[in-house]
């Protein structure tokens, strides 16, 4: 458990690197999404109490058009994870590698 909980901050480091540099505000889609991509839920599919500086980690293509991703910078053991459509996310960086 400890390794995991290691790999984990590790990961969140690079990926709190990856979109102080490359994050790019409401930018539509442009490419496929593929494992390791940050992705940020649109605003107009999130409710008002819901907060929009969240940032997700594509963990897995379930389907052409659906994705499971994983919560960033919860501070969990386990962050939550969800399959989302790829219309109602927006690309915002990469993971470093």
């Amino acid at each position: 458990m400890r390794c995991r909980v290691t790999i984990c901050s590790f990961l969140m480091f690079y990926v709190y690197l990856d979109i102080k540099v490359t994050y790019n505000d409401g930018m539509e889609m442009k490419r496929e999404l593929t494992r390791g991509d940050i992705v940020s839920i649109k605003p107009e599919w999130l409710d008002p109490s819901e907060d929009a500086s969240m940032k997700y980690v594509v963990l897995e293509i379930v389907e052409p058009e659906r994705v499971l991703v994983q919560a960033l910078g919860t501070g969990l053991p386990l962050p939550p994870t969800y399959v989302y459509d790829v219309a109602w996310l927006f690309y915002s960086g990469h993971v470093l590698k």
